[in-house]
């Protein structure tokens, strides 16, 4: 176990705590502030704003709506351009959405604003994947997008945690302005970032990176992994309150412990991509197991009915997500060049986005706040003979 722990420690080398470091801590400052806030929107909207539960998914899903139309834009923008410079004007629009909800009081009103944050948040997340890609090089691609990938989650489990404490002694909207302060110094470490030159190509060529077959199949096992990201972003929260009767704290705290665990998890899949690699064996081992652990345990989550079995059932529940999330990043990181991989990761996203979509649509029309869960989880893991029938070559 000593040898296991200096080896682990000796792999984040000097590099991987500084050029990679940063732009990961910029994933975690985004992540972090995106669901302080918006965790807790489906029960500002539905208990202080009284809007319908229909009204709640339609606006919800204006934020992967919007980066469905505008993802692979981004992306294309992010090999044209400096991506560093793409952060900072996503953090500015991102920042505009936080300044102006308090202002939204009827359905109506709220529908531009959710516009603006989603396209702040795409350009921003966009942007920084591309980044980090675009430095990446070829070695340890797994170690160094678990480490991105990991550091990023946390800011999903400490944002809420953070959230629901602000929330115990303050208002919603002491709460958007203390994460609006928050942007400031996001900001302002996007200057320290290594400066990346843009390419200069055609925009035809993005069409030959897309037609092969193990490009086709991670789009379509990332579009259904998204679905239940969806289900989760509508109903978690509800059901969390509703069903099992906790306390805005006790759901901060759930989310707290979650996300230190994806993020943890994420890291130690990224070493277990690379002895994959290594071993010249197929990442979509890793793919499919995530995909089975993360629809059994979501399916499972609808049953659940205390603090403690629902705790058990996420901490299961994203032991499969973290494999997923890292092993489609490292497969992504291989079948794309560099130099377009912002373009080409941006339809890939546009994908996610689409079912990010469809499993916000279906927790919004589907009855109660379990059935989603169950119906997304089942989904996932059915897709997966499907996926391993077309023999992808990752």
């Amino acid at each position: 176990m000593r040898k296991f722990l200096f080896d682990l420690g000796r792999e984040f080398d000097f590099r991987l705590r500084g050029e990679y470091l940063l732009p990961a801590l910029l994933l975690f400052g985004i992540m972090c502030v995106f669901w302080a806030v918006f965790f807790y929107i489906p029960i500002y909207l539905v208990d202080l704003k009284s809007l319908s539960e229909e009204e709640l998914s339609m606006l919800l899903s204006l934020f992967p709506l919007t980066s469905l139309l505008t993802m692979f834009i981004f992306g294309f923008l992010s090999d044209r351009f400096p991506p560093q410079a793409l952060m900072r004007i996503g953090l500015m629009i991102f920042a505009a959405f936080l300044s102006a909800l308090k202002f939204g009081t009827t359905f109506s009103s709220f529908i531009p604003l959710f516009v603006l944050g989603g396209m702040g948040r795409s350009l921003f997340q966009v942007s920084c994947y591309s980044y980090y890609y675009k430095i990446l090089g070829e070695a340890d691609r797994g170690k160094k997008l678990g480490f991105f990938q990991g550091i990023g989650l946390y800011g999903y489990g400490i944002g809420p945690l953070v959230g629901g404490r602000l929330l115990a002694n303050l208002s919603f909207d002491k709460l958007l302005l203390l994460l609006l302060i928050a942007l400031i110094p996001l900001f302002l470490l996007t200057f320290a970032l290594k400066k990346v030159e843009p390419a200069r190509f055609g925009i035809a060529l993005y069409k030959g990176d897309l037609q092969r077959k193990e490009v086709l199949v991670i789009a379509l096992l990332v579009f259904i992994m998204a679905m239940h990201l969806g289900a989760e972003q509508t109903s978690l929260s509800l059901f969390l309150k509703h069903h099992i009767f906790l306390a805005d704290e006790a759901i901060g705290r759930i989310f707290g412990f979650v996300g230190l665990a994806i993020g943890s998890l994420s890291i130690l899949d990224g070493f277990a991509a690379d002895y994959l690699i290594r071993k010249r064996r197929k990442l979509s081992s890793l793919l499919y197991l995530g995909l089975f652990c993360s629809g059994l345990f979501n399916i499972l989550t609808a049953f659940t009915s205390s603090f403690k079995a629902v705790l058990l059932m996420r901490l299961l529940h994203v032991f499969g997500d973290s494999m997923f999330g890292v092993g489609q990043r490292v497969v992504i990181s291989g079948i794309f060049p560099k130099e377009r991989i912002g373009g080409d990761m941006g339809i890939v996203d546009t994908l996610n986005q689409a079912g990010l979509l469809a499993g916000l649509y279906l927790s919004g029309f589907l009855p109660g706040y379990a059935l989603p869960f169950i119906a997304a989880g089942a989904l996932a893991i059915f897709i997966i003979p499907v996926a391993a029938s077309l023999k992808p070559r990752f």
